[in-house]
């Protein structure tokens, strides 16, 4: 049997070795406190949208949403203290599976605050939009999100924050007491091919990251706010731009203000989300030449600069745009795509198609490593195209040996295998997923770019059909793409890595 069915029974006995790491996990108590510390710390988060409410007289959400966040505070601080459990040293397959339950958890908290407010009343839907806004995709299950109260428009917009620098990171850099030894968790959790630490003690890392992420989040209120916009356009809009997410209070998302100064703050905030955030502490020290020496920063600056360049030339030509609206529409959604933001200040569905195939090829590479952009990552990307370049050289010169080398280091074997592992299962995913999402009988170039957009979390995508709304979508479609945005979040291994049996057989792991 084990000779014609050699992957089933490897699953039988993977399965059995998942009941019994649960049964343990349960009896140390290290469950029960995570589940605690993160349901704490996505109840502290509603206090936001309950403030807002207060604000605008949304009483009817107050009255829903006050008894939710105090009972669900309430018990996880009876269970957080209760249990005297304390992290310690943990393997990789407890970090896979502290992150993964991790964000279930916060998708299901996030899913009952919509639910039970109204905003969102379909269970599958509330869930849908909670993934895309912890995820920061940014693709919306609404038709009309101006109708929705104005405090869960604040809650959207506040998940793409929490979850663009990740949940678990975010518990670290708060709670100390949870005293991760090591960084398995941040790596497991935070975006891109390595977490990369900029101190000795992971918690300093991820508190040096946040003080970052929170000063650029300030520092664009302010500025948007002096553009003229209010308090709560633009603490929404600094939510999303810096989580990379893409959520509007507005169906017309930034274009609903028609200014080009409110467009060029918004360019330059989603630039800095998509840049390395390393790059900005190491910057104290050493000053600009910490950019100009990191390869991974000049591919992403020449990226923007050459099709910002080229996507408004073509607005200019063949749209008859004004050069100044060109160049800022051009510059917009280039870097919008690029970060995977996914703002639109103009429909560019509606563009020629060399400038939305432009914009398509985006879809393949993303942001930076160690910022809150998805996709497959510019550092990735610089790996692929020195890996060309290589094997073009190696056509001419076989005896050659030529290293790969990022930032005057060589890159090893290992990395570069991972690396185009990575990208491999990221296309096939998306394939897949494209195969489920087409059982709607859309336009096969529809369902690739709408997984695309989800898997790579970057929110708009090109739509066929005028007439397309997500909410028609049914059931199964809406989960497949909520679950391609939480695997893309996680950057694929993650999630992939508990659905191998090896991972629950065998004990060293």
């Amino acid at each position: 049997r084990s000779t014609l069915f050699p992957y089933t029974t490897l699953f039988r006995s993977g399965r059995r070795g998942i009941w019994r790491y649960l049964v343990k996990f349960i009896r140390t108590g290290k469950i029960i406190k995570l589940c605690a510390t993160i349901s704490l710390i996505m109840s502290l988060c509603l206090i936001l949208p309950i403030l807002t409410a207060f604000y605008y007289k949304e009483f009817f959400v107050v009255s829903k949403l006050l008894p939710f966040t105090i009972g669900l505070c309430l018990i996880s601080l009876l269970l957080f203290f209760l249990i005297k459990e304390k992290y310690t040293a943990i393997s990789k397959r407890t970090a896979f599976f502290i992150v993964t339950l991790s964000w279930i958890i916060s998708a299901i908290i996030s899913c009952a605050a919509f639910v039970i407010t109204g905003a969102i009343p379909s269970p599958i839907d509330a869930f849908f939009e909670s993934c895309s806004g912890l995820s920061t995709t940014g693709i919306t299950i609404l038709n009309d999100v101006e109708a929705i109260p104005k405090s869960m428009n604040m809650w959207r917009a506040f998940l793409h924050w929490i979850g663009g620098m990740g949940i678990l990171v975010f518990a670290v850099a708060i709670l100390p007491s949870l005293k991760f030894t090591g960084q398995s968790v941040a790596s497991a959790e935070a975006p891109g091919p390595s977490f990369e630490k900029v101190s000795p003690k992971v918690s300093d890392t991820a508190k040096i990251l946040y003080v970052t992420y929170s000063l650029f989040t300030v520092l664009e209120i302010i500025l948007l706010m002096l553009s003229g916009l209010s308090l709560y356009d633009s603490v929404i809009h600094s939510f999303s731009t810096l989580g990379t997410g893409g959520f509007s209070c507005y169906n017309d998302s930034i274009g609903h203000f028609g200014s080009p100064l409110v467009s060029t703050i918004i360019i330059f905030f989603m630039f800095l989300a998509g840049t390395n955030f390393n790059l900005f502490f190491f910057s104290i020290k050493d000053g600009i030449k910490t950019f100009m020496s990191s390869t991974e920063f000049k591919t992403y600056l020449s990226i923007t600069l050459l099709v910002s360049f080229a996507v408004g030339m073509i607005l200019f030509l063949k749209t008859h745009e004004t050069p100044l609206n060109a160049a800022v529409n051009g510059t917009f959604q280039t870097v919008s795509f690029l970060t995977t933001t996914g703002f639109s200040n103009a429909n560019f569905n509606i563009w020629p198609v060399a400038s939305k195939a432009l914009l398509f090829t985006l879809f393949f590479i993303g942001g930076s490593s160690t910022s809150t952009a998805g996709g497959i990552k510019i550092i990735r990307v610089a790996v692929v195209l020195r890996l060309i370049k290589r094997g073009i050289e190696t056509r001419l010169h076989p005896e050659a040996v030529k290293p790969i080398r990022i930032d005057k280091k060589n890159v090893s074997s290992t990395s570069v295998s991972l690396i185009l592992s990575f990208i491999f299962l990221y296309v096939l995913i998306a394939f897949i997923g494209s195969l489920v999402i087409s059982l709607e009988n859309h336009s096969s170039f529809s369902a690739v770019t709408l997984s695309m957009t989800c898997i790579g979390n970057i929110g708009p995508s090109f739509f066929e059909n005028a007439g397309f709304k997500l909410a028609d979508f049914n059931m199964l479609s809406k989960f497949t793409m909520s679950l391609l945005m939480i695997i893309g979040r996680l950057e694929l291994f993650t999630i992939i890595m508990l659905m191998l049996p090896k991972l629950w057989r065998d004990k060293k792991v």
